[in-house]
């Protein structure tokens, strides 16, 4: 599998931006950050030891948390949370 740092162009606010916020394997830029998004290849490219590195954890994300099984529990843990509160 190929292990990559991860840039997303979409709300830091949103599920993908709250996760990259809280793992270091990339970074979520908004729409529109252009700037931002160019500094992050210009980064990851002069710093390769980084971007490897951040495709180590993004790999390690995945294989720990990123599995199907993983996202379904939360959702139904999430939907019995509502369900209980109703």
């Amino acid at each position: 599998t190929i292990e990559k740092a991860v840039e997303r162009m979409s709300d830091p606010h949103g599920e993908v931006g709250r996760i990259l916020s809280n793992f270091p394997f990339g970074e979520c830029i908004s729409p529109g950050g252009f700037e931002q998004a160019e500094a992050f290849i210009r980064r990851t490219q002069s710093n390769p030891a980084e971007a490897k590195h951040m495709g180590r954890m993004a790999r390690e994300f995945i294989d720990q948390r990123g599995s199907r099984k993983h996202a379904i529990a939360l959702w139904r843990t999430l939907l019995e949370e509502i369900n209980a509160a109703d």
